[in-house]
């Protein structure tokens, strides 16, 4: 009586392990590489956020009517253009009427400044806002702001 030769196995099971091991180091690798690059990534999101961020602060100071606070964020080389004081920006402000009571940030730009758009409301007209931010060591600092009836025009691609 001969026994029966057993059975040949497919090698399914020896693909199978083989890729789930890929698919292992493959996650491993793609780790290691984003550890690497985090510092990276974190100061590209950082160098677009904070002059987000100073803006946003700067409008708040605003919209709240903190205008010391708000007077403290111009950079030093604009404070003439802002009045000189808080309380003369405030006039400034108020004389244009350029009072905001709502800003939603819409856009940035990074160069050697910093151009952040976005709408606001002026006595009760949504209006377009476009800040000019300039670093001042470390903060970005307000140069410039300017409200206006007219939209921003989009920048071509590549130009």
């Amino acid at each position: 009586m001969s026994t029966p030769a057993p059975k040949k196995r497919g090698c399914l099971g020896r693909s199978l392990l083989t890729v789930v091991i890929l698919l292992i180091v493959a996650a491993v690798v793609c780790v290691g590489a984003v550890a690497v690059a985090w510092p990276a990534i974190s100061n590209v999101v950082n160098a677009v956020a904070a002059p987000i961020t100073a803006s946003q602060d700067f409008m708040n100071d605003l919209i709240a009517k903190n205008y010391t606070k708000a007077y403290a964020m111009v950079h030093s080389s604009a404070q003439q253009e802002f009045g000189g004081s808080a309380d003369a920006m405030q006039q400034l402000l108020s004389d244009n009427g350029i009072t905001p009571s709502t800003f939603t940030f819409t856009n940035v730009q990074l160069g050697d400044n910093a151009l952040v758009n976005g709408t606001g409301t002026f006595d009760g007209k949504t209006r377009y806002v476009y800040i000019i931010l300039a670093k001042d060591g470390d903060p970005w600092k307000i140069v410039n702001i300017r409200v206006s009836d007219d939209a921003p025009t989009a920048t071509p691609a590549g130009g």
